[in-house]
């Protein structure tokens, strides 16, 4: 009789001791490491994708966010708080402005803040500034350069340069050939236009928008702002 008994203890030992191992190893698929794990990879990818009007981007060394990147034929010439602003194009009133987008291209209205997180001055807007603000624009699977003025018959175009373009700063206008420097710690809302060489009938047309920054080590940081 004892040696039944004794029996029957130790099958129920084994069974207690192989229903944990079984739970064990079902919670081990749960594991919150491997969850995070995950987490950190989409994050990961996250990064890697495109932004949108109103994102803001860092590189440590300075923050930018687009506000606004409309096509358009014309920009505003009026002496009031719309100038520079896309509007509708009128041939009429439109003859003697000067910031019509010639036959073949389209004009791009600009608006954006940028924030220089140094510690020291940036100048900004030439092509040999600390931030040259050089953009390029994805549209129908081909790349083009963004221009402060376009003439199809030169061999010598311009590229964006904000001190070179009618901009405004913080709401005033202003049009410099020295560049401007960006203080520590100073926001700058900036409006301006630019001229891609190609003509854009619809312009609620997807397109991608490309700068760079540079971070603290002067490497080239490439952000792209997905349009429509």
């Amino acid at each position: 009789m004892n040696y039944k008994l004794f029996t029957i203890v130790i099958m129920f030992s084994f069974c207690i001791m192989s229903l944990s191992a079984c739970g064990s190893t079902g919670s081990s698929n749960s594991n919150p490491s491997n969850l995070v794990a995950d987490n950190m990879s989409k994050d990961d990818s996250n990064k890697k994708g495109k932004y949108k009007i109103g994102d803001t981007v860092s590189t440590g060394l300075y923050e930018f966010t687009l506000k606004k990147a409309d096509l358009t034929i014309a920009c505003s010439n009026a002496n009031d708080e719309t100038f520079l602003l896309p509007k509708e194009y009128d041939p009429d009133s439109d003859k003697n402005n000067p910031f019509v987008a010639p036959i073949g291209t389209t004009m791009i209205g600009l608006q954006f803040e940028f924030k220089n997180l140094d510690r020291t001055g940036h100048s900004i807007g030439h092509r040999d500034a600390d931030i040259p603000l050089t953009m390029k624009m994805t549209y129908d699977g081909k790349e083009y350069t963004l221009y402060r003025q376009y003439d199809a018959s030169s061999t010598h175009q311009y590229e964006l340069e904000l001190d070179a373009n009618y901009t405004l700063w913080d709401g005033r206008i202003d049009k410099r050939v020295t560049g401007r420097i960006i203080d520590p710690g100073q926001l700058t809302n900036i409006i301006t236009y630019a001229v891609v060489p190609v003509n854009i009938t619809d312009f609620e047309s997807p397109f991608d928008l490309t700068l760079y920054l540079k971070d603290e080590k002067g490497k080239k940081v490439y952000f792209t702002y997905k349009i429509n």
